[in-house]
This record gives structure tokens, sequence and C-alpha cells, in this order.
């Protein structure tokens, strides 16, 4: 029996194999990648495989994720067997989220087409150097003095030696070959599509996204103001890194609790190595880490949570949707790209990623009357349900 077999008749249906370099740790694009093999498996009938140069089995299997299947090759010439095993079971197309340029040599030693996701946008990358080749030299000048990062940018640009510049230009070359070649290179944001566009002359872009798995929107949660609470909890979610800003929260909670009469609770919940930073600048008790908790743990945190907060540098952020489709009230960094319905809505509010603005936001949702509309919010997270994003991605890919 084939790995495809199927009762019924599944003959009409595409075979579509998934590429994720190395499945060895368990981060939120690993999740992602495990979560478009199972919808995409109960969409066409068939098991969709995730190919893999190395994988990590007991993480896959602490998952307990049904029918994904996980193909791992750790031989000497990885691409040579998983060409190998696209041409046995007869794989037209392959979509990758890991290891583009792996993907591409499996795809033409395998004589199949194969599909991108990009996940970051270059400009906002802390680790990607591609934005430094030189072909991108125009790109990169106008955007990174646009940036609120820009003496980041530069200061990785100036770490740069003459080999680092040699490699990353050649790379430059074969990765704009990789997203030519590609029938679609999926982007999460129009800010996105519209720099894969205007710095690699990327023309097979497309911008879809999704980010939750349900609504369970409590339409009583605002009924009362905020200020008649005294006691507000604000939550913060995410790897404890530099770029996600929890610093500028975690001052910000201070300067609250100094001047206004509110207490101001903030969760932060994650771990990383910016962990040790983040405590040593937290002079609070109202200030609480939890580390890495479980979901039940962190269910009690969002039914707690006020307000939200993901300053993030980042074009979109999962953790947003996630507060959202709770209904819960979410501030994020007026860098993220934030569809207009969202912001009619009232529950996002965007604000300039330093701790004077953020702190005065703040303040100024705990006084003022909420404005919020329950369905225009329902309305902007219908098309973000995983069921529709992965039924977009198959339209795209199938002939």
């Amino acid at each position: 029996m084939s790995l495809y077999s199927a009762p019924g008749n599944h003959s009409l249906f595409m075979r579509i194999a998934l590429f994720y370099k190395q499945l060895s740790t368990l981060g939120g694009a690993e999740k992602l990648v495990l979560k478009e093999a199972y919808h995409l498996t109960k969409l066409t009938g068939f098991k969709v495989p995730i190919l893999c140069i190395n994988s990590n089995m007991p993480m896959i299997e602490a998952l307990k994720i049904e029918d994904v299947f996980i193909y791992a090759s750790n031989d000497k010439f990885p691409h040579f067997r998983l060409a190998q095993f696209v041409k046995q079971n007869r794989i037209n197309h392959i979509i990758s989220s890991s290891g583009h340029i792996d993907c591409f040599l499996i795809s033409q030693l395998a004589g199949c087409s194969y599909s991108l996701h990009v996940h970051h946008p270059l400009m906002m990358s802390p680790t990607d150097k591609l934005k430094y080749a030189y072909s991108n030299r125009t790109y990169y000048r106008k955007k990174s003095l646009q940036s609120r990062e820009v003496n980041f940018l530069e200061y990785q640009r100036l770490l740069l030696n003459p080999l680092d510049i040699l490699n990353l230009n050649i790379y430059d070359l074969l990765y704009k070959l990789v997203l030519r070649k590609a029938k679609c290179v999926f982007v999460l944001s129009e800010y996105s599509k519209l720099e894969k566009e205007e710095m690699l002359n990327c023309r097979n872009a497309v911008s879809l996204s999704g980010a939750i798995s349900a609504l369970d929107i409590n339409p009583n949660r605002y009924k009362a103001a905020l200020a008649n609470k005294r006691e507000i909890n604000l939550l913060c979610l995410g790897r404890l890194v530099w770029d996600k800003r929890f610093d500028l929260v975690i001052n910000a909670v201070e300067i609250l609790n100094t001047l206004t009469p509110f207490l101001f609770n903030l969760h932060i919940v994650g771990c990383g190595p910016h962990e040790s930073y983040l405590k040593g600048i937290s002079n609070s008790k109202s200030t609480i880490f939890h580390g890495a908790i479980n979901q039940s743990e962190l269910n009690l945190l969002w039914d707690k949570t006020d307000i939200f907060c993901t300053p993030d540098w980042a074009d979109f952020k999962l953790t947003m949707y996630e507060s959202l489709s709770r209904g819960i009230l979410t501030l994020v960094s007026n860098e993220t790209d934030v569809a207009p319905i969202l912001h009619d809505s009232g529950y996002v509010v965007c604000v300039t990623p330093n701790v004077s603005s953020i702190a005065k936001k703040i303040y100024a949702l705990t006084l003022s009357n909420l404005r919020l509309s329950e369905d225009l919010l329902r309305e902007s997270l219908a098309p973000l349900l995983w069921d529709n994003y992965f039924s977009k991605i198959y339209g795209f890919v199938t002939p």
C-alpha cells in the first residue's frame, strides 16, 4: 500500500509534500509546519508528509498530532534520498518552510515544482544578512533610514568582513534564482510582499496569513470600563529576545505604578537569552515572570488579561491574533501590518515603540470608554482561521 492510499476516489488530488530542513526543536515555525501537514492532510484526503534532513522524533511524538507523517533522511547525501522518496510516491509539489535552497535542489533532482513560505521581511530580521548584498543596496539604504532599528541594522552591516560580503553576494544570486523558479512565494503581510517585489524582484509573492484555530470572544469582557477595576492585568507572551521589546513594557509599567492610582500587574510568559536582563530592570513585584508554562496555565492568564502587549519589531505577529481571537485589547507597535478593519474594531491599539508612548497609551485605555465592535473583529478574523488559510494555499499550488 502506498503512502497515499486512502478509501474513496482521490485520483484527482495533487500529491503534495512539505519540506522543513531540521525539525529538531519546538518553536513557532516548527508548530506551524506540523499544523500545515495536518490541515492539508484533512483537506486532500491524502497524507501530506514532511520531508526533512534531520528530525527529533521524540519531540514530534510528544505533540500527538494525528496523521502527520515525517520522512527524515540523515544520510551522507540526503537530497538524493529525499528526491528518491518524492519520485517513488509521485509527489508533484513541495511546499518549503525552511531550507529553501535545499528544497530547490530536491525539486530539481525529483523533477517536481515547489513553493516557499517566507515568514519574515529581511528588513525586520535580526539575523538575515541578505539585505546587505550589493544588488540590494538602494532598497536597503531607503528602508533602513525609515526603520526605528537603523542603528542595529548599520551595526550588523559594519560587522561583516570581506569573506562574509563575498559569501552573501553569492548567496543573493542563488536565492533570487530559487525565488524566481518557485510557483508561489507565500508571505504574511503586504509589507513583506512589497519588499520581495522591490528588493528581490520577486513577482510571484502572495500575501496570505493564518493565525487562529477558533474564535473565543467574550462579549462581556469590557462591559465595565477598565477605570472601574483599579487593578489592570497586562500580558506579554513570546521568546525573551531583544526584538520582542518587552523591556519597553516593563519600564512603562514601572512608570504607571509610580504615577497613577491604578495597580498594573505585568505577566511575562516565555524564556530566552534576554531573560536575565529583563529581570534585572524590573524593580516591582507587580512584574511576574512565569517562564514556559503549559496551555492550561496560559489559558488562566488569558482569562484575566485586560491588555495584551506585543511591541515586537515585526510585520506579522501570531500572538497578536491569538489575543484578538479571545477578544482582548491588544497593544502593538505601529510597524505592524494591521488591516484597517481591525483598527476600526477598536481591539487593536497601535503605538510608537518607546516607553513613554506605551505608558501613555495604556493609561489612556484605562480612562476612556472603549468603543469596540465585536462584529468587525469577527469579520476581520474569520479569514485567518487555519482551515481558510491552508485551503487558500492549496488553491494556489494545485494546477
